[in-house]
């Protein structure tokens, strides 16, 4: 339906051939059905209502083209195609058909380029309409209906009555602000407004005027919204909602606007400085061309179709909303009281040719074939043009050097063999494998046991290979959040943020393997251009190099560029967290459940430390490591790219900068999208219908990495002695099943080094000896021989 303005926002990070052609292939099969199957009312039916009686209409000639007027999906619309049938039928005598409602407002312009509409008589300004405006230049004319909208800000004119609402500064008053609380406690007060999708600037606007207001985005659009006012009516509760004029809810509701600073064009120069008011914006019609050939008389009544304000759509918009007429009988009125308006509409020469029975049939055989010729051209050079689009998208890429890496070779890292005197027989491999598959309690004592963090890093990344072969990586990834939850000691334990912890390095590994791809489509495009300086960057007053040694905090232009980029990036993330693999959802909701379980706050900085400290922010800061880049950031780009995911860190983390640092001025950022992150923390929740209709899904680990992980645990269990040490200490209710597992175990470490595991006590004097040895020699300390 209508746009009103607003366009959809597309997701500009995803450069993926495949979905542009998707997308060809769907208007292919959208074009076909629209022109083939458009459902059409004829207005000439038993149920049409004419407004004057017969001795003061026009004859109908049968001859004459039929007029296809399109009607949309709004009251407004179905009053102005309503006063134009009237007309052409009963005053010039032409017949007319209404096309259906469109599903959206695009649908309209294939209808006029394929003749399946001849007019629209209300076209809402927007890009997309605009664009498509330029596009069919050569067989439309448009020209303004008279009517005006306006998007702004609107609450209850009763209101007025005890505050002063007439403007933005008004709001900026206490008093005023606690009226639009919902609670009397609550930090800010409400501001409804549609979508995301939809074009607005109220972040904006709040932050750069200082008003303590928050946006609460409505998925549910126009419907949704004139809920929020019906409801604050009821409970005479004063509501601030984003709204526009024309609108029939202005005739059910008395609302007012809130003036907000006037509309420049130098206002809206940058995005991040918008602190006025949305432009007003003339509707306008659009009629096909050579309609002036074929229906002359037609062409021109609509072509002079104009209202004198939006006064005399709100007299129709009257009548139906608060007197029940039709839109036929309201049209039927307006008509009556405004004779001297239309009656210039009127043309004096109806025919340029009177129509001929020989011209008729002429056309219905050429209609006839063009109807069966031309859906099939169009066919083939829509496929030529998926073709050319392919070749154009591989040239590009090939040309900028972005190129889709292969996801398997940067998620399974290559882990060499450990070196081994004798090569380990495959059968031991497999005891191992069964063992650590099966049993959580061995794989943790593995990894208790690491003697460094280097080696606990590259045990967890073994370990989850295997496991993930064996499609119980994620089970293990559970139980590892569940084991260092189940250890935190107050609700304020930061143990899951550490970077050494058990969970942290699983997961880090484990979003490697599984969230690549959503990174690449969501981030490679914008952080390619940043690093190659093809974005809004260089049309920001200030030299490069002032990124070299960045300080926002004294460099306007630093802080625009990095405003610009968290901007940038933070839209990305927050368009594209909906996709985001099913696993580490997954997993966010585990450390939810675990959380709950321990009675823990602060449960969602814990999601997000995982999620943004140890999957997306890493991915900023380093993207030639995740397969974003090509090459490693340069200086600048490199230093720019680390204070984003930075300041993104504080923000996931729900922190501030201390006043001292330099990205201080960033927190008014970090407090204006404290809303958006709000949304991301819902999308990424897991109900339990999701988790039944998705399901788990293991990743196939290439055979090499496998194996060669197998080598690098067998090697630490046989040359371990605290790893053998503790599992024995472990009681028996952590097995599965305990005495195979030991047995199984214990072969293993007698293998190779039986004197070692054997006789641990001898092993212990034997090294006290090497020790007592080389202290004597070299004169070193005990602490120095020991280390």
């Amino acid at each position: 339906g209508r746009d009103c303005g607003r366009e959809a926002m597309g997701r500009g990070g995803d450069w993926s051939g495949w979905r542009v052609i998707s997308g060809l292939l769907l208007g292919v099969i959208c074009f076909i059905t629209a022109t083939a199957v458009l459902p059409r009312a004829t207005a000439q039916g038993s149920d049409f209502e004419y407004c004057w009686p017969p001795e003061e209409r026009a004859t109908i000639n049968p001859k004459r083209l039929t007029i296809k007027l399109q009607e949309d999906a709004w009251v407004g619309s179905y009053l102005n195609v309503r006063v134009a049938r009237h007309l052409l039928i009963e005053k010039v005598g032409y017949n007319v058909e209404i096309v259906a409602p469109a599903p959206d407002l695009e649908t309209n312009w294939p209808g006029l380029y394929g003749e399946t509409v001849h007019a629209n008589l209300e076209v809402w300004p927007s890009s997309s309409n605009d664009a498509l405006k330029k596009q069919y230049s050569n067989i439309i004319t448009t020209g303004n209906n008279g009517l005006v909208s306006q998007i702004g800000w609107f609450t209850q004119a009763w209101v007025s009555a005890t505050h002063n609402v007439s403007t933005w500064e008004n709001f900026l008053d206490d008093s005023v602000e606690a009226l639009y609380k919902d609670n009397p406690s609550d930090r800010r007060a409400p501001f409804h407004s549609g979508p995301p999708s939809w074009v607005q600037y109220e972040m904006y606007i709040f932050g750069n005027t200082q008003m303590n207001f928050h946006t609460i985005y409505h998925n549910g659009g126009e419907d949704e919204l004139t809920e929020v006012i019906a409801s604050a009516e009821a409970a005479r509760k004063p509501v601030l909602v984003y709204f526009w004029i024309p609108h029939p809810i202005h005739l059910e509701y008395n609302l007012t606007r809130v003036t907000l600073p006037p509309y420049t064009n130098t206002c809206y120069d940058v995005t991040l400085l918008i602190d006025c008011d949305y432009p007003t914006a003339p509707l306008y019609k659009v009629i096909r061309t050579d309609l002036s050939d074929t229906a002359y008389g037609a062409y021109q009544l609509l072509n002079a179709f104009q209202y004198e304000s939006n006064q005399d759509q709100i007299f129709m918009l009257n009548l139906v909303v608060n007197k029940n007429y039709t839109e036929d009988q309201a049209a039927c009125a307006w008509l009556k009281a405004n004779t001297d308006r239309w009656q210039a509409w009127i043309p004096t020469v109806i025919d340029k040719v009177q129509p001929s029975d020989d011209n008729n049939d002429r056309n219905k055989i050429l209609a006839i074939v063009l109807g069966v010729i031309l859906p099939v051209l169009t066919v083939c050079c829509l496929l030529m043009l998926i073709v050319l689009v392919i070749v154009i998208l591989i040239l590009r890429r090939e040309k900028e050097g972005l190129h889709e890496p292969n996801y398997k070779l940067l998620a399974f890292a290559n882990i060499m063999k450990p070196f081994q005197e004798e090569e380990p027989v495959q059968q031991d491999l497999l005891f191992l494998e069964s063992i650590l598959v099966r049993e959580r309690a061995v794989d943790f004592a593995v990894l208790d046991s690491a003697p460094s963090k280097e080696d606990a890093s590259e045990l967890a990344l073994a370990l989850l290979y295997v496991c993930e072969g064996s499609e119980s990586g994620l089970d293990l990834i559970e139980a590892s959040f569940a084991r260092d939850i189940h250890a935190a000691k107050g609700a304020n334990n930061k143990m899951l943020f550490e970077g050494d912890s058990i969970s942290s390095h699983l997961f880090c590994s484990y979003a490697r393997i599984v969230g690549l791809p959503w990174l690449w489509h969501t981030l490679a495009r914008d952080l390619f251009n940043i690093n190659h300086h093809r974005t809004a960057l260089d049309n920001i007053e200030g030299e490069d190099d002032t990124v070299v040694k960045m300080n926002p905090k004294k460099d306007p232009a630093a802080l625009k560029k990095l405003q610009y980029t968290l901007d940038t990036l933070w839209n990305r993330i927050r368009e594209n967290i909906q996709l985001l693999p099913f696993e580490i959802k997954w997993a966010a909701t585990k450390i939810r459940e675990e959380y709950e379980l321990k009675d823990l706050t602060k449960c969602e900085v814990a999601v997000n430390a995982f999620v943004f400290v140890r999957f997306i922010c890493p991915a900023i800061s380093a993207p030639h490591i995740y397969g974003l880049s090509n090459e490693e950031p340069a200086g600048a780009t490199h230093q720019l790219l680390i204070m984003v995911s930075n300041v993104i860190q504080r923000l996931t983390m729900y922190e501030m900068f201390d006043e001292d640092d330099n990205e201080a001025p960033l927190n008014d950022w970090i407090e204006m999208q404290r809303a958006s992150l709000e949304n991301i923390s819902e999308d990424l929740r897991l109900t339990p219908s999701d988790i039944v209709k998705k399901g788990r899904t293991a990743e196939e680990v290439p055979h090499t990495t496998k194996e060669n992980s197998l080598h690098v645990l067998l090697h630490h269990v046989q040359n371990s002695r605290q790893f053998f040490a503790s599992v024995k200490e472990l009681p028996g209710n952590k097995f599965t099943e305990y005495d195979e597992t030991i047995d199984t175990l214990e072969t293993l470490c007698s293998k190779q080094h039986a004197d070692r595991h054997a006789f641990p006590e001898l092993n212990n004097n034997v090294e006290m000896e090497m020790r007592d040895e080389m202290r004597s020699e070299s004169g070193m300390s005990d602490e120095e021989s020991s280390l």
